[in-house]
């Protein structure tokens, strides 16, 4: 993990122009000692950048430390949603039973409703 700091927008007062309290935590995805799987869904999540890095920033707090932490954070939590794998979705083939009897319950009754109307002409 590479951190850098930088100037903060927002709140800060006097110090707001003095203070480098941004931080920015990367992480080489392409260095870690994770499974491929694990890089691939980090690299998927978001704030990746395109040469392969995982980036977190935090300036919402007015300390370098704080924002340390938050990045830190941040980046922790991205690194666990990866390590979650993703629900398998199965899609539904077919009726299931109880759709199929009552679509033949159906067809059965309008079929003796037709039926009914033929033998009233005869």
């Amino acid at each position: 993990v590479v951190l850098s700091y930088s100037r903060s927008s927002g709140a800060g007062g006097q110090a707001v122009n003095k203070l480098s309290t941004k931080c920015e935590a990367r992480l080489c995805v392409a260095h870690s000692p994770w499974p491929d799987a694990v890089k691939a869904r980090l690299l998927q999540l978001g704030g990746a950048t395109r040469g392969g890095e995982l980036l977190a920033v935090s300036d919402r707090h007015r300390t370098q430390a704080a924002n340390r932490k938050d990045a830190l954070e941040k980046l922790a939590a991205l690194v666990a949603d990866a390590w979650r794998p993703p629900k398998v979705r199965r899609q539904r083939s077919g009726l299931s039973e109880r759709g199929k009897r009552q679509r033949r319950d159906e067809k059965r009754r309008t079929s003796e409703k037709k039926r009914g109307r033929s033998e009233g002409r005869r």
